[in-house]
């Protein structure tokens, strides 16, 4: 008994194999059919076609690679991944002159991972640089319609797809700036000044951010926060050092709190900045004049009020120099 059933098994194990072999050929044939449907597609110009049978092809030689070490099936899957990197990256050129973006991305994502295996870096570079482009109109577009935490998400996918994308990173300080988000607005700006290149962007971000916390020290003053005040006034001039304005703010801001000393300075230091016409200067000399009669200066506070005698402070200037401190 024993012996027969040995015999059974042998049997049944040649009947397996010639089952196996028989479907890893039918497999094989296959996947070569679908190969030629593929270029026939190719050559017709039906792009989506041949990709669609390329992919396939591609999986039953894989699974017939990984399961049975299949020579054939091997190479026939190398060939098909060299193809389908140029495939994709034109399919997704395609899709841009049909003005169908969301495609063109899927297949410009595509065409750069498949060029990534085979080392097609110059698909790699072009798909790359296109799925930039692509995310960042949506980005735009999020933004337009106030959807910002689906722009940002778009613009990072953009960064990380080009760092070097002055218009994502210039519209992700633009969007910080809109939604109040200070602390991002910083990281934002100080990540595009550190990019090489593209000045005038850069410019626009600084301006953006020094002006922002410039015009919240302006509402924080009025509300008499002083000290929130001087905080964006500093912050401001992280990014801009030689406004005068802001000094100007922030010599008012410390003769609200009655820091003389500090306003003396900070005018000081504004007027390097202030335009040489004696009408702009009088603003800060008049500062100058109360910050100095405020420490008990007269003779400071008499020259500084006498130079403030221009254009709108003369009135009040003279008000202080005749009635208030009777200077000689």
């Amino acid at each position: 008994m024993q012996v027969v059933r040995n015999f059974y098994r042998i049997i049944l194990t040649a009947v397996l194999i010639g089952f196996m072999q028989h479907v890893s050929a039918q497999s094989l044939d296959e996947a070569r059919d679908l190969y030629n449907q593929g270029g026939q597609a190719t050559s017709e110009g039906d792009l989506e076609t041949a990709i669609h049978n390329f992919e396939q092809c591609f999986a039953i030689c894989e699974t017939l690679y990984e399961e049975e070490e299949d020579a054939d099936a091997e190479e026939l899957m190398l060939i098909v991944q060299q193809t389908l990197p140029k495939l994709y990256w034109q399919l997704s050129q395609n899709k841009v002159k049909e003005k169908d973006y969301t495609s063109s991305l899927e297949y410009a994502l595509k065409a750069k991972d498949a060029a990534n295996n085979v080392s097609e870096t110059d698909i790699v570079s072009k798909a790359s640089a296109m799925a930039s482009k692509l995310y960042y109109s949506f980005a735009l577009k999020d933004y337009k319609a106030k959807n910002y935490t689906q722009a940002l998400t778009d613009l990072d996918n953009s960064i990380n797809e080009n760092p070097s994308n002055f218009s994502a990173h210039l519209l992700k300080v633009v969007i910080y700036k809109d939604t109040g988000n200070e602390k991002a607005l910083i990281d934002a700006t100080q990540t595009l000044v550190a990019i090489e290149g593209d000045d005038d962007s850069k410019d626009k971000a600084i301006n953006l951010t020094a002006n922002y916390f410039y015009n919240e020290g302006v509402k924080a003053k009025q509300a008499s926060e002083y000290d929130k005040a001087i905080n964006y006034i500093q912050n401001s001039f992280e990014f801009n050092a030689e406004n005068a304005d802001a000094y100007f703010l922030l010599v008012s801001v410390y003769n609200s709190q009655k820091e003389w000393d500090k306003a003396i300075d900070a005018a000081n230091e504004g007027l390097k900045y202030e335009d040489n016409q004696a009408e702009a200067k009088a603003r800060f000399y008049y500062e100058l004049g109360n910050a100095y009669a405020g420490k008990g200066d007269n003779t400071g506070a008499c020259d500084a009020f006498n130079k403030a005698v221009v254009g709108v402070y003369s009135e009040n200037a003279n008000y202080q120099i005749n009635e208030v401190l009777k200077c000689n």
